[in-house]
């Protein structure tokens, strides 16, 4: 990809790349039963702003990179400060990760609730109904807590790094290689489910 035609569309290919890149904390305790509560409107809200400020402070690395070193120094990027921007967020019964049903690193791997939400997601996809974001209190380890999970689709310009590997720059390919030997994040289409920003609030914490 030329930085001329990445440029334009960077903005909107951030959210999408980093859901597959790299490790992102801990993975959560899993599903367990449903809670007959909606979800706290403080809670949630609070479950928005986090995916919002972890999207935004790694768009705010990765576009420099993408601009500058192109998906090879991306992914680079992406493996090295990932991780420290999730982690930063899960604080005080918050814990934020990305997953996936076809991941790059096996630390994105969904928990038993963020599987089901996925194949939810996907089964929507392929009615061609509308993506939103999914927000359930569940019981999980006996305390109640808040899964909210945002969709995240695949555009144009993730193929670069999510498409069909015969079409990757061989530096790309082994550098995927070397990073993660068991990648499944590949062969997507243009529309396809990437995967979700997941937040994980503890409702009865404090």
């Amino acid at each position: 990809m030329s930085r001329l035609h990445l440029a334009p569309t960077c903005c909107v290919l951030i959210l999408l790349f980093v859901a597959g890149c790299a490790p992102t904390g801990e993975r959560t305790a899993g599903y367990e039963a449903e809670a007959s509560e909606p979800p706290p409107a403080e809670a949630l809200a609070r479950a928005e702003q986090v995916a919002d400020a972890v999207g935004s402070e790694l768009m705010s690395t990765l576009t420099e990179e993408l601009l500058e070193g192109g998906p090879v120094g991306a992914v680079r990027v992406c493996s090295e400060v990932a991780p420290e921007v999730a982690a930063s967020h899960s604080v005080d019964g918050v814990l934020v990760r990305r997953v996936s049903l076809k991941v790059r690193n096996p630390a994105d791997n969904p928990d038993d609730h963020e599987r089901k939400v996925l194949e939810q997601f996907a089964a929507q996809l392929a009615r061609g109904e509308a993506l939103e974001p999914h927000a359930q209190v569940v019981e999980q380890s006996g305390r109640r807590t808040l899964r909210y999970l945002r969709p995240i689709k695949i555009m144009e310009p993730c193929l670069n790094c999510h498409g069909s590997r015969e079409q990757m720059e061989p530096e790309l390919l082994k550098l995927l290689d070397e990073r993660y030997p068991n990648d499944t994040a590949v062969d997507y289409r243009e529309g396809d489910l990437r995967g979700a920003f997941s937040v994980s609030i503890d409702l009865d914490d404090g």
